[in-house]
């Protein structure tokens, strides 16, 4: 196609989408992390979800949002809002592109060693009270990495200050 400039764009999404320091074996390992991540999350969405459920529903209604794939450079994303008003826009206007609040899925570096999954976590299309099964994260379906997982906002989002000590509390993450 010749469009140097969005291989280019491309190339650098891919090489920035899991910044961690360290070596290739390191690097490697981070990717699989990611891909772990994503597996559950997309398993998690399944087992919700009804048949022709729509993107708006999916998104209001859902357990974890809407989700699409990473594609080549592209991390996961997770739309997980949606206001009313866009709502009542696509009610309106059938096919008008709306867009929620969305977030990158990602692994990046960290100060910290964290155990991380090398494999997925979720115990395929069981639940226990509504929840999926999850395995517990040992030697052999972890690994430890300078990272952690992120969700990066496409925009910056404004987050209360009570939310943000929440979050700091469950992650350890200061």
């Amino acid at each position: 196609m010749k469009d140097y400039a969005a291989f280019g764009k491309i190339l650098e999404d891919l090489s920035n989408l899991y910044q961690i320091p360290g070596n290739s074996d390191m690097k490697a390992k981070a990717y699989l992390v990611l891909q772990s991540l994503e597996k559950d999350l997309w398993s998690m969405s399944l087992l919700y979800r009804t048949q022709d459920v729509n993107r708006v529903t999916e998104v209001l209604h859902g357990k974890v949002g809407h989700l699409v794939p990473r594609t080549g450079g592209t991390p996961m994303n997770i739309e997980f809002y949606i206001s009313p008003y866009q709502v009542l826009e696509e009610e309106l206007n059938p096919g008008s592109c709306i867009c929620g609040t969305k977030l990158f899925v990602t692994v990046g570096g960290s100060d910290m060693t964290h155990k991380l999954p090398i494999s997925p976590l979720i115990v395929d299309s069981q639940t226990q009270d509504g929840k999926p099964v999850f395995l517990p994260l040992s030697d052999e379906l972890g690994v430890d990495l300078p990272a952690c997982f992120f969700l990066k906002f496409h925009q910056p989002s404004p987050i209360s200050s009570s939310s943000i000590n929440k979050i700091q509390k469950i992650t350890g993450m200061f």
